[in-house]
């Protein structure tokens, strides 16, 4: 249905969602039969947002693990280091997470606390184990006490971070793990 407007005719449907968002009808013209010939929409640009992190200049790539049990976390994660030039493996629990890690000989591993089966604690015991410290291992956990740091840095951990992880605060360590990592 079309129906007579100011400036010409115009779809209910079609037509608010311009005006909502552009404060115009969003058509430039109107054909005979009464249908938009064309549209235009104009969405307002966002004030100080910041650009997506992408690949620094003079970054290096480093091969990463993520053992994280929540797909979600888990592609997010991923999205954002492959976005940023980083070799990206994924496990979904701590066993595999162990079986990677020592396949992969990976520069980091991002370990979630709370896995399934055996946490990311015995993951990061496992790991130190077999790979000495030839990997960087940070630790994913939704407790930040000084006695959760703690206990993650016994365990074997270089670095604690807080879930939700800061995507910069992320890339900051990464950075940093790749000047300490040792091979």
């Amino acid at each position: 249905m079309v129906i007579p407007g100011p400036g010409g005719y115009h779809s209910p449907i079609v037509a608010p969602l311009p005006k909502s968002l552009t404060g115009t009808d969003g058509f430039d013209q109107i054909t005979e039969s009464g249908l938009p010939a064309g549209r235009r929409t104009r969405l307002p640009a966002l004030v100080n947002a910041q650009p997506a992190p992408g690949p620094s200049v003079g970054a290096q790539r480093q091969r990463i693990l993520i053992v994280e049990d929540n797909a979600d976390n888990r592609e997010m994660m991923r999205i954002l280091l492959e976005s940023s030039g980083h070799e990206i493996h994924e496990a979904a629990d701590g066993v595999s997470g162990v079986e990677l890690a020592v396949q992969l000989e990976p520069d980091v591993v991002l370990i979630d606390i709370g896995l399934p089966g055996i946490d990311g604690y015995q993951v990061a015991r496992q790991i130190r184990a077999k790979l000495r410290d030839r990997s960087r291992l940070i630790a994913l956990s939704g407790y930040g006490q000084q006695k959760d740091r703690q206990h993650a840095f016994d365990a074997g951990f270089d670095d604690h971070l807080l879930k939700p992880v800061d995507p910069a605060h992320l890339l900051t360590v990464l950075s940093a793990a790749r000047a300490t990592t040792r091979r």
